[in-house]
C-alpha cells in the first residue's frame, strides 16, 4: 500500500451524527401555533359567557319595563297606550327568547300560537288556561292595532298579568 494512502487514511475520523432534536424549547412556529390556539380557546370562552349572560338578562330587563307601563296606566289609564306598549314588550322579548325563529314576522294566528303554544307559561299566571291566554293575547292585540272602542272586552290587568306569568314562565 502507499505510504500516502495510509497517512491520509490515518487523518479520516469516525461519522459524526448531529445531536438529537431536543423536545424543548419548541420552534417559533410551534409558539406561535399554540398563542393562537389559546386566543382562540379564550375567545370562544368568553362569547359563551357573553352569551349566557345576555340570556339571562332579558328577562330582567322585561320584568322592569313592565313594571314602568304599569306606573304609566297607573298614572295615565290609557288602554290603547298601554296594549301597544305591553304588544312591544312581548314582540321583543319573543324575539330575545327564540332569536333562531323567525318570530318578527310573524302576525295573526301565527302569532298568537306562538305565543300561546308553551302552556306551562299560560298555565304559570294561576288558572289562566290555554284558551284563556289566547282570548287575552287577541284581545290586547285587536286594542293595540285597532284602537279603543271595545267595551267589556278591555281588561287590563289580565294582559298585564298574562305578560308578566309569560315573562316569569320563559325565564
Amino acid at each position: 500500500m502507499d505510504p500516502s494512502l495510509t497517512s491520509s487514511l490515518s487523518e479520516l475520523r469516525d461519522i459524526h451524527l448531529p445531536d438529537p432534536v431536543p423536545i424543548w424549547p419548541l420552534a417559533p412556529g410551534a409558539w406561535l401555533l399554540g398563542g393562537v390556539l389559546l386566543l382562540l380557546l379564550v375567545a370562544a370562552v368568553f362569547l359563551v359567557r357573553a352569551r349566557r349572560r345576555r340570556e339571562r338578562a332579558w328577562p330582567e330587563a322585561a320584568a322592569e319595563e313592565l313594571a314602568c307601563i304599569e306606573a304609566r296606566f297607573e298614572v295615565q289609564h290609557d288602554v290603547v297606550a298601554l296594549a301597544t306598549a305591553l304588544s312591544s314588550l312581548l314582540r321583543r322579548s319573543m324575539l330575545a327568547r327564540f332569536p333562531e325563529e323567525k318570530v318578527a314576522a310573524l302576525y295573526g294566528d301565527a302569532w298568537f300560537e306562538l305565543l300561546c303554544r308553551d302552556e306551562s307559561a299560560a298555565e304559570a299566571a294561576g288558572s289562566v288556561s290555554v284558551r284563556q291566554s289566547t282570548r287575552v293575547v287577541r284581545e290586547l292585540s285587536e286594542t293595540a292595532y285597532a284602537g279603543a272602542g271595545r267595551g267589556d272586552a278591555v281588561r287590563p290587568d289580565e294582559w298585564i298579568a298574562f305578560v308578566r306569568s309569560w315573562i316569569g314562565a320563559a325565564a
